[in-house]
């Protein structure tokens, strides 16, 4: 198996430290002390964009065709729907439209279930973009980039 080291991967390492390390502070402080279902909801806004942070290192990391896709269709199944979530979690509950919370968790688990359907008959459903499945390489200022 081989994997790689790109100059993203420093940037998404410290971006998935700082928000897990947020997330599991406010989990703390709502456990410990503050029981606001806002605290709780920015606690799952930077889960969220922890998972998505390292699911996008994982995805640098990968080189093989068949890595690249079983992450990307992780990404778009759990990541992506789970961030959406998180962020109307936390708008919602900031606001105090606490009514709509349930019809988001619905919207999530239809959301998740419903691509995971998709994209266990077809795994290169979301990975395909106008017929395009790898980007080819690209010169820029006499530089040549592979994939």
């Amino acid at each position: 198996m081989a994997y790689q080291l790109t100059p993203f991967m420093i940037l998404y390492a410290f971006v998935f430290a700082l928000t897990l390390s947020l997330a599991l502070y406010s989990s703390l402080q709502y456990a410990r002390y503050d029981r606001r279902l806002s605290v709780l909801a920015f606690a799952v806004l930077m889960f969220s964009i922890a998972c998505w942070e390292l699911t996008s290192f994982i995805l640098e990391m990968v080189v093989s065709h068949d890595l690249k896709l079983i992450t990307q269709n992780i990404m778009n199944v759990i990541a992506v729907p789970f961030y959406n979530f998180s962020l109307l979690f936390f708008s919602l509950s900031f606001s105090e439209n606490r009514r709509w919370i349930k019809w988001a968790v619905v919207a999530f688990a239809i959301n998740v279930a419903g691509l995971g359907i998709v994209l266990l008959f077809n795994p290169e459903f979301l990975y395909e973009s106008q017929g395009l499945l790898t980007r080819g390489p690209v010169t820029i200022l006499g530089v040549t980039f592979e994939e």
